[in-house]
């Protein structure tokens, strides 16, 4: 097919990439790879149902474009055809999960619902597998801490040094700087994937910065709403 021609693709920034993408026994199969520790193949076999529906959260980021979506959804289920992601790692583990069309047939009507809900457990260990590299440092006297579901938001909480940032400045700046941050994240890849998981499930993006003296506060939110505005077209979604 032609995207199995375009195989290898990276992912995750490059820790890992999508080695084949064919049509094997009526599921199309996605052959990946990463490098340790950005896969963890045990957590994938402990949580088999969050990983089945964040496999297809996947599925439906990396295939679609616009409207289209809905289209190739139907196509697999009108010719009895699944979805099966073969996840392996450096240490030679791995682990298979299969979406049967009868799996996508459910799954399609329950995030036509409601999506943040139908999507809630791929969605949390996403953020799991994501906080398993984190700490780090973000930047001068910032440091990224943890990211968390919030009721529908994806909350990113971040400590920052007040010797070197005013936190009366930032929340009079609140909303520009989610602006500013939108308009810079649709030329970073690893933002880009971000903003589509918020996409697809319906949720909002938080940055929740913490005055590491105060402890004080301040939300910067960006709405669904206005991240759906900001992405039209879905992106591949950095799996980790």
């Amino acid at each position: 097919s032609r995207l199995n021609r375009e195989c290898p693709i990276p992912v995750a920034g490059g820790a890992g990439e999508i080695k084949s993408i064919t049509l094997e026994n009526k599921f199309v199969t996605y052959r990946m790879t990463y490098r340790t520790p950005y896969m963890d193949i045990d957590a994938l076999k402990r949580y088999t149902s969050a990983t089945r529906d964040l496999c297809y959260l996947s599925f439906v980021m990396v295939q679609a474009q616009g409207s289209q979506v809905e289209k190739l959804v139907d196509e697999l289920i009108s010719n009895g055809i699944g979805i099966k992601v073969v996840f392996s790692d450096d240490a030679g583990n791995s682990f298979t999960s299969e979406m049967t069309p009868q799996y996508i047939t459910e799954m399609k009507h329950d995030v036509q619902r409601n999506p943040s809900e139908a999507l809630h457990d791929a969605i949390q260990l996403k953020l799991a597998m994501d906080n398993i590299n984190l700490p780090i440092e973000a930047g001068e006297g910032m440091t990224m801490t943890n990211i968390e579901l919030d009721n529908d938001n994806l909350v990113t909480n971040c400590i920052i040094s007040e010797d070197i940032y005013d936190l009366d400045v930032l929340q009079e700046a609140s909303d520009a700087v989610a602006q500013d941050f939108l308009q810079n994240a649709i030329n970073d890849p690893g933002m880009t994937a971000f903003l589509d998981l918020c996409k697809v499930s319906h949720t909002g993006l938080t940055y929740r910065i913490i005055g590491d003296k105060s402890k004080r506060q301040i939300d910067i939110t960006m709405p669904a709403e206005i991240i759906q505005q900001y992405r039209s077209t879905p992106a591949v979604l950095n799996i980790h």
